[in-house]
């Protein structure tokens, strides 16, 4: 018994060098005394929103996907999915995506900071049990969500100009930010 709490102690101790990213820190200093999930759910929301940074432009050139124009179908209308690899040194935790229609006046822009999709088939009876996980793409992971827009394009052609105009996230390497 006495030996696991002098491991316990040294791996404590180790630990403590160890620097948090500011997404950790914020929640680690604002949980104190709270009691319910609701509120310790919206403490994390609140604190990756808090702890997100706009990312440089060569760590937004490292998230790499696509844009596909379809019809979500029924009530949902059309609109785009968005396929986007985190190639970056950050958790992406907001996407701007820039998109042009071909004969359009001027460009849209679409903000995201929530990257949940449905599963096909699956009845959901309620919000997923962290709302943070959603709101995050870590390094090297693939996301698809849905921008919905009344576009006009045609699906057989899909000439369509897309690309990521800016992003926010939480670095993981302290040259992160730094080129």
């Amino acid at each position: 018994m006495t030996s696991r709490i002098a491991i316990t102690a040294i791996v404590l101790l180790a630990s403590g060098g160890a620097h948090a990213n500011p997404f950790d820190d914020c929640v680690l200093d604002k949980m104190s005394g709270v009691t319910s999930d609701l509120a310790a759910k919206s403490i994390k929301v609140a604190c990756l929103r808090k702890s997100s940074v706009d990312m440089p432009p060569w760590q937004v050139a490292r998230l790499v996907g696509g844009a596909e124009y379809g019809d979500f179908g029924g009530k949902e209308g059309t609109g785009f999915w968005i396929h986007i690899e985190n190639q970056s040194d950050f958790i992406v935790t907001e996407v701007t995506v820039k998109i042009e229609p071909p004969g359009a006046d001027k460009p849209s822009f679409f903000r995201t900071d929530d990257f949940w999709r449905p599963t096909p088939g699956v009845i959901y009876t309620g919000p997923p049990p962290d709302p943070t996980v959603s709101m995050q793409i870590k390094p090297f992971a693939k996301v698809d969500y849905a921008i919905k827009t009344q576009a006009n394009i045609d699906m057989k052609t899909q000439k369509f100009v897309w690309h990521i105009d800016g992003a926010k996230g939480i670095p993981i390497k302290p040259s992160a930010l730094e080129k």
